[in-house]
């Protein structure tokens, strides 16, 4: 299933990683550019454990995607 997640902060990076290691294609939009550079080069910009491999996974299989326009979100 095809999903997008606004917001790429603790909750949405965590919920793509998860959605995208669940085998969901995910795209995360958020507005902060940076934010999404890190996240779409695979660095978290915050600890929480464990999400650097899942975002890994994601970015590799296809499954996750980040930006930074709505108009990037996959529905």
């Amino acid at each position: 299933m095809k999903m997008s997640v606004i917001g790429c902060g603790y909750l949405g990076a965590v919920d793509a990683a998860a959605l995208s290691s669940l085998g969901h294609v995910v795209t995360a939009v958020d507005t902060d550019q940076d934010k999404v550079h890190q996240l779409s080069g695979g660095r978290v910009p915050f600890f929480e454990p464990g999400l650097a491999a899942l975002l890994a996974a994601g970015r590799h299989s296809g499954r996750r995607a980040a930006g930074t326009a709505s108009a990037a979100a996959a529905v």
